[in-house]
């Protein structure tokens, strides 16, 4: 006994009758408590070995598993977690959205029976996985649920030699399913919100852009942050009743709030100029609407431009710049100047600014580059690439190129510049003129 707690027995025989007399008898007790002590600590020291192992072994699998985002690559490392250590084979089925249930992988402690235990297993089962009677094998099948926030995502099947589960492995097992789970419903929500992202932001990307005749165009465009489609920065170029249109802009910040901005710029710029606005008044009514959202900090920076073609080829470019890095004019002869020589508030900021235009001449062989701050202020240590005119001077270098070699040009430029990767948006426009077409 420990603590007033029987934890066995010990018996003893004697061939002579009577033999266990008062003083034999409280030897035995004496040896029996012994015995209890012993087996006690024992019993103590196994059960906190198993602890540990259990929770290593739990704390190794999550360790595993947090780093998949992906439901095929989980039930592969679920299956290799299991086998050879607590099993023979392991196959893990996983249960979609719409209620059907697949088997996703196998695997087996002798990898040439993974292709056999596959074919020897139910591909689609035809019953809930609870129900399911399992093919007839050397080893005994025990089926694990995956369940999480109320959901079944699959199951856990199993196989060993053994013919009986410890409770132990059972409760270690099923604290495993539960982190499986767990994991399978948390990449089946990332999953989602990675395609409905995708989705919202294929929808803020320009349409394929109509030619402008007199012209020819190229654009770099790459968002800062990885695996994005649409970040802060955004272009539009198109053509309305024979006349071109081309926005760039860069809005304050990164992320879903700066995409939504993005997609709300864009489609504005598109329909005011569809109603005929001026450049001026595009600039205007933008600045109204983003006056109107109720968040703060809603501000962007828009260049804006219309584009009449000439006669002689090229076209009479109408721009407006609110707050806007300049854009920069590489003329035939090989002169590089700015577009935009007066600076003017963003967008956003205040109601009473009013917004004038440039105008100006691209001839053929002309090229207008337009940037954002990402091409601007790309930063190599206490460097940027803008310094000593250094955006101008590499233009410069152009001349000839047509509106494709100019960007990649450029773009190759502000790659290079610094080793490190850029931390800010980037999107540049090239339009350059060309004769007109007989």
């Amino acid at each position: 006994m420990v603590a007033d707690e029987v934890i066995g027995h010990l018996a003893v025989t004697a061939a002579e009758p009577g033999r266990f007399d008062q003083d034999l008898s409280a030897s035995l007790w004496h040896i029996a408590d012994q015995v209890a002590g012993t087996l006690h600590r024992r019993r103590l020291a196994e059960r906190d070995r198993t602890q540990r192992g259990r929770l290593s072994f739990l704390t190794e699998a999550g360790e595993l598993l947090a780093g998949a985002r992906d439901e095929e690559l989980i039930a592969a490392l679920a299956a290799q977690l299991v086998v050879p250590r607590l099993a023979t084979w392991a196959a893990v089925y996983l249960t979609d959205l719409a209620g059907m249930t697949r088997l996703a992988h196998v695997w087996h402690s002798e990898q040439r029976h993974n292709a056999e235990l596959r074919a020897r297993l139910p591909a689609i089962p035809r019953s809930p996985l609870d129900e399911v009677v399992w093919p007839v094998t050397r080893e005994s099948v025990v089926s694990f649920p995956l369940q999480a926030q109320g959901r079944s995502h699959g199951a856990l099947v199993i196989g060993r030699r053994e013919p009986a589960l410890p409770l132990e492995l059972a409760a270690l097992l099923s604290d495993l399913c539960r982190l499986i789970a767990l994991n399978l419903h948390t990449a089946m929500l990332y999953a989602r919100q990675a395609t409905t992202s995708k989705v919202l932001q294929r929808s803020l990307l320009p349409v394929p852009m109509a030619p402008v005749p007199g012209l020819e165009s190229a654009v770099v465009y790459e968002p800062a942050e990885e695996g994005a489609d649409v970040g802060g920065d955004f272009y539009d170029l198109f053509t309305v009743a024979g006349h071109g249109y081309f926005a760039l802009g860069d809005v304050c910040g990164s992320g879903p709030a700066a995409a939504a901005v993005t997609g709300l710029a864009r489609h504005a710029v598109r329909l005011l100029a569809k109603e005929h606005y001026t450049v001026a008044d595009i600039l205007d009514r933008l600045n109204q609407t983003l006056l109107e959202e109720d968040e703060e900090g809603r501000f962007l920076s828009l260049l804006c431009g219309e584009l009449t073609p000439l006669p002689r080829g090229g076209a009479r470019c109408a721009i407006a710049s609110a707050g806007h890095v300049p854009p920069l004019l590489l003329r035939a002869d090989g002169r590089v100047e700015q577009a935009v020589t007066t600076p003017q508030l963003l967008l956003g900021i205040e109601a009473d600014a009013r917004f004038g235009v440039e105008s100006f001449e691209l001839a053929p062989g002309d090229v207008l580059l337009c940037v954002t701050d990402g091409v601007t202020e790309r930063r190599d240590g206490r460097r940027l690439l803008d310094d000593d005119d250094g955006l101008a001077k590499l233009l410069s270098g152009c001349g000839g190129l047509n509106a494709a070699a100019v960007a990649e040009r450029v773009r190759q430029a502000v790659a290079s510049f610094s080793a490190s990767p850029s931390r800010d948006d980037v999107a540049l426009l090239v339009l350059r003129a060309t004769p007109a077409r007989r």
